[in-house]
């Protein structure tokens, strides 16, 4: 395993200007106006509660004490007569307790073991105090303006807001399993731990451990001497292990021989290229490794013990982070200046951007550091003084491995050192866990430049203070003449210090007593002598505890205030937090979302994102899917594409129409890969070609009627006919691209875009897409789709594809959803912010984004609906509501809420009066929708019924249906006679013809049951629902729209109805009928009206058609009801 060595420290006075330095600490008064008050409380906030974060907690609190920090090995200089104050340090973290990264090769394979690793926080007495707690959960956002702390109780699976005064981020790095567990409580780990080390015995073809760094070399040898019998084969892919190590290689030769010497077989320069599962003949399970060499071979087990660890820091902002997700530091380990109140904000751990290895016991010395920095931040708000800040210095290569019995050690110091010796200084029996209590165990007595060069050592009495005789003639430097004898001792002196708390400080002694005399030596003070250790303060009783380090999650105390912040990203309910992973990216163009706690996978190691190295993924996984295979090839699949030109014309009228409704795509992306498919179709990707087809499918339902294309496409007499065969051929070629992908088990983002275009079409053509709509939302989450973008360090572009085609999904659900009467919003929790709302040519790196704007963008629409889509399920929520009558004041509110909306959608829209033709469709269509929202809201006021609302309140929402009713037939009647929207007919006899079928009924009710209204006003009824009834009969003549064919009818015996309730108007009715019938007519229709359910008026796949023409067939309302 690899240790970091200890860094030297240095002192230095950081000045700090800012206005804060001297204000107290949130929801406390300033200096001047706290006397006689109780003292401050300064609240500080640890992120992360392993090796750094408890290190910071525990030497805070000596210092808050009045004592040392138990693991300086500098004294630090108490201020005498501070004011009174208090602090309450809160530690979240995504475990229960702390685990002991450093014995994973050994908790792999030992359960009882295991259960020591991994302690409780609750169990450590340290935690117990009044000064400390500690939450079981995670922190998805950090405040730094505000000093608040979002925070997601893994428990209750609520969010709260956490207030600090200073924060320490020590969250660490997120490993992949066995290196770190996926567990998050100690009962999930040990039930792994159980499962695991029962499936070794019977390996009977051998385990393979991939991968030859330090963890895969411990795992190894640990298995090897655990069941001598078994065949343990570590690959590597380079000719030398701790490859990636800065050490000699000597030291990685020592290693490769101790390795081979315990009876592993090691193979180097063996890239593992693929992994099968295979049943042998006497039906065990086992797995067929193949190698880039060509090499195969078969194991009942692989391990896989590469991993490029991930920062877990999304929750910081971007200014404090490099391009890889780590914190951008001062040497004090304050964030770096540019962060807002960055001097109250610290980063500890393997998270930081600090040279040299910062894991185990750097962590520890980092946190320690934080503590001290910490609390002269805390003296500088009380006290108003300069704090003297410690700053941390580079870390000095120096690692340690444990091979079996043996360990291989390295530092500048001492060069190279291996023996069992080594395995006891720096792992002891139970792999650094806990301080060995003294032995009788024989220590070399020379010095280690004499024991390694085997001459005889004079061994000095003044060892330690000075070298011994032959490294002076020698010339060996004094900080080189060390004796392992005297470091055993030094550590047992320390055992009285902290007695039961010692465990992490024993660790310390032991992983860098020697680098220590290194870095502390040439012109720094004399060590400190054993009397001079003995005579320093024993600590206060309550400081008695045993010491632990965590890696972490969540848990938060019922004081924890909670937030009512508008920010949608933080009012979003919650149910469970997505885990952070990477995405890896194969050869063949697919992706994959690895959840650090999912299940641990082989290729979640070589994920080009974190490490920049593709992968291939399986290509025969038949048996495994329960689904017939398309193995229709490439050329075939071409086959299925119109000419090339009619491909252009569509391609163009897609994003000429459609794209400006459901901006997912990236338009410049997308022309340079079609471009790129021009010149060699041969070489397109399936998973591309499936997109193309699904915007061809969507796109032929905008062709003109007109249209050579769709005669010489189709083939067909009708044109209503050629739209649907050439739209289910190739809505059919979506499907054939995907399962030739096999997209089942492999897809990427041109997958997900292919499906969500493909239910987009479906949608507007009033088919059936619920089961697609799921098996795209599940592939969405297998592509992390779920997880904000922008924590995978991914470029602008790929983070505005992801949140764009997430939002697509989410509206696509919500209009489902909401068509199905489930009015719950929270079915797909995740962290994915909204998209920007820009323009596709902003979207470069390094293009400043301004910050208002006076006109829509490209994104705008897209956004807009989306806010128009809540309100839809406010409104739902209140109209669905099974209770007979709501007081009004809540119809009122909603009514407000549609109100404001049009003015945004004035405001967005009308500013430039240069608008552009799209923009105005846009505009058309979102204030169309605000007035089928007015409808779905004030008609159930209207009903004869709905009793409770006082004859003012009826009569304002008849006002208010009559209005919006005339503005949709007006917007009906104006996509029919202006040309600039005639490429959006598609849109008119779809959904706006099923608008206007609304607004027409809903005056024809109002006509017939107002008592109200005079005649002129009736008149005008009944000539908007005539020139609407224009279009329809267009439309249904043309045979191209199926709601206006069954519409039509209604509509003619609705206004007939109208025409014969008012006298002006009978003579000239085209429908005129004796005045008996006219009166059944009307109170049948109104009969009708009445009872329709408001959900049917949500789509036109709803709509109760059968009872309309139950209706007009019979004349009767028997079995309409």
């Amino acid at each position: 395993m690899v240790v970091p060595s200890s860094p030297t420290l240095t002192t230095a006075t950081s000045h700090y200007s800012d206005a804060t330095a001297l204000t107290a600490p949130s929801g406390h008064p300033s200096i001047m106006n706290r006397v006689q008050q109780d003292p401050p409380t300064y609240k500080i906030l640890i992120i992360g509660g392993s090796y750094a974060g408890l290190s910071a907690a525990v030497n805070l609190l000596d210092l808050h004490r009045g004592s040392q920090p138990r693991q300086s090995r500098e004294s630090y200089i108490h201020q005498r007569q501070l004011p009174k104050h208090n602090i309450e340090i809160t530690i979240i973290d995504e475990r229960d307790g702390f685990y002991h990264l450093v014995g994973s090769p050994l908790a792999l394979f030992d359960g009882e073991y295991a259960k020591k690793t991994w302690i409780k926080y609750q169990d450590i007495p340290e935690m117990h105090g009044s000064l400390i707690e500690h939450i079981h959960g995670a922190v998805t956002e950090v405040d730094c303006v505000e000093k608040k702390a979002v925070v997601i109780d893994r428990t209750t699976k609520t969010r709260m807001i956490q207030s600090y005064d200073i924060l320490v981020a020590s969250s660490g790095l997120r490993r992949a399993w066995p290196i770190a567990p996926r567990a998050k409580t100690k009962e999930e780990f040990l039930s792994h731990i159980v499962h695991r080390t029962s499936s070794f015995g019977g390996a009977t073809r051998g385990v393979v451990i991939v991968g030859g760094g330090a963890v895969g070399v411990e795992i190894a040898a640990k298995l090897k001497i655990l069941i001598p019998q078994l065949t343990v084969t570590l690959a590597h892919s380079r000719d030398t292990l701790l490859s990636s190590e800065p050490i000699p290689d000597s030291a990685k030769e020592k290693t490769l021989e101790l390795l081979r010497d315990t009876g592993v077989r090691v193979l180097m320069n063996h890239r593992l290229s693929q992994v099968t599962d295979e049943r042998t003949s006497d039906g065990d399970n086992v797995f067929r490794l193949e190698f880039n060499n060509g090499t195969q071979m078969v194991a009942s087990k692989v391990i896989h013990a590469i991993s490029q660890s991930v920062p877990s820091t999304e929750y910081l902002p971007a200014s404090a982070l490099d391009s890889n997700g780590y914190v951008e530091v001062l040497p004090s380990l304050n964030l770096r200046q540019g962060t807002p109140n960055y001097q109250d904000h610290f980063s500890a751990g393997d998270i930081v951007q600090w040279p040299g290895i910062k894991r185990c016991s750097g962590a520890m010395h980092m946190g320690q550091i934080v503590a001290q920095n910490v609390h002269q931040r805390v003296i500088q708000r009380l006290t108003g003084r300069e704090p003297t800040m410690k700053d941390l210095e580079e870390f000095p290569p120096m690692i340690a491995v444990a091979v079996a019995k043996s360990a291989v050690s390295y530092a500048p110091q001492t060069g190279v050192t291996w023996g069992g010796d080594v395995l006891q200084t720096y792992f002891g029996d139970d792999m650094a866990f806990s301080f060995p209590a003294p032995s009788n165990r024989r220590m070399p007595l020379s010095c280690e430049p004499c024991r390694r060069r085997k001459i005889k050592c004079p061994r000095n009495n003044s060892r330690g203070r000075a070298p011994c005789d032959t490294c002076v003639r020698r010339g060996i430097p004094v900080n080189e003449c060390i004796y392992l004898r005297d470091q055993s001792s030094r550590r047992n002196v320390l055992v009285p210090r902290h007695a039961g708390n010692a465990a992490l400080v024993a660790r310390i002694d032991r992983l860098e007593e020697l680098l220590r005399q290194s870095v502390s030596s040439a012109g720094s003070e004399p060590r400190k002598l054993h009397s001079e250790l003995e005579l320093e303060l024993e600590p206060e009783p309550e400081q008695e505890a045993d010491f632990l380090s965590p890696d972490s999650t969540l848990h938060q105390s019922a004081t924890t205030w909670s937030s009512t912040q508008s920010d949608a990203s933080l009012t979003q309910p919650y149910a469970s937090i997505p885990p952070v992973g990477v995405i890896i990216r194969y050869e063949s163009g697919h992706e994959r979302f690895e959840s650090v706690s999912s299940q641990w996978s082989p290729m979640i190691q070589n994920n080009p994102v974190v490490i920049g190295v593709k992968t291939e993924m399986a290509e025969n996984m038949s048996g495994s899917m329960p689904f017939s295979m398309n193995n229709s090839s490439t050329a075939d699949l071409l086959e299925l594409l119109p000419p090339a030109s009619y491909c252009d014309q569509l391609k163009k009228l897609y994003f000429d129409t459609f794209a400006p409704l459901f901006h997912i795509l990236h338009d410049p992306t997308f022309e340079i890969d079609y471009l790129r498919f021009q010149s060699d179709p041969e070489k397109v990707s399936l998973h591309w070609l499936a997109l193309l087809f699904a915007i061809l499918s969507i796109a032929v339902i905008a062709l003109p009627q007109e249209s050579p294309l769709l005669r010489e496409l189709g083939k067909r007499n009708s044109v209503l006919d050629n739209m649907w065969l050439l739209s289910s051929r190739y809505r059919g070629g979506v499907m054939k691209c995907l399962e030739a992908d096999h997209y089942l088990w492999r897809h990427n983002m041109n997958t997900l875009q292919a499906l969500v275009i493909l239910i987009y079409g479906i949608n507007h053509t009033h088919g059936q897409s619920w089961a697609l709509l799921g098996a795209a939302r599940n592939i969405a989450l297998s592509l992390g789709c779920h997880i904000e973008p922008t924590v995978f360090q991914m470029e602008p572009i790929r983070v505005e594809e992801r949140r764009r085609c997430w939002a697509g999904l989410k509206m696509l659900y919500t209009i489902q959803n909401t068509t199905l009467g489930i009015l719950d919003a929270t079915h797909i929790p995740s962290t994915v912010k909204s998209p920007l709302d820009i323009n596709d040519n902003e979207l470069v790196v390094g293009c400043q984004l301004p910050r208002s704007r006076e006109g829509p963008t490209q994104m705008s629409y897209l956004l807009l609906k989306f806010e128009l889509y809540d309100l839809c399920t406010r409104i739902c929520s209140h109209v669905f509501e099974s209770s007979p009558t709501v007081g009004y004041d809540k119809v009122q509110a909603l009514d407000a809420e549609i109100v404001a909306m049009r003015e945004k959608l004035n405001y967005k829209y009308l500013f430039d009066v240069s608008i552009a033709a799209h923009h105005s469709v846009q505009l058309n269509i979102l204030f169309g929708y605000t007035h089928q929202l007015t409808l779905l809201l004030h008609r159930l006021v209207l009903r004869q019924g709905a009793s409770g609302y006082t004859r003012e309140n009826w009569l304002t929402s008849q006002t208010k249906c009559i209005e919006s009713s005339k503005e949709l037939l007006g917007i009906h009647h104006a996509f029919h006679e202006n040309p600039s929207f005639h490429p959006y007919q598609w849109y008119n006899r779809g959904l706006g013809s099923f608008h206007a079928f609304h607004a027409a009924v809903c005056l024809a009710h109002i006509c017939m049951s107002g008592t109200n209204l005079d005649s002129p006003t009736k008149t005008s009824f009944q000539e908007l629902t005539r020139d609407s009834l224009q279009v329809f009969r267009y439309f249904m003549e043309t045979g191209i729209s199926a709601i206006c064919t069954k519409a039509t009818p209604v509509l003619e015996k609705l206004l007939s109805v109208m025409n014969s309730r008012d006298p002006s108007t009978r003579s000239q009715s085209m429908y005129h009928l004796s005045d008996s019938s006219h009166g059944n007519d009307a109170e049948l229709f109104d009969e009708y009206i009445e009872n329709l359910a408001p959900q049917q008026w949500l789509s036109p796949s709803n709509m109760g058609w059968e009872g309309w023409a139950t209706i007009l067939e019979h004349g009767s309302m028997e079995n309409v009801f």
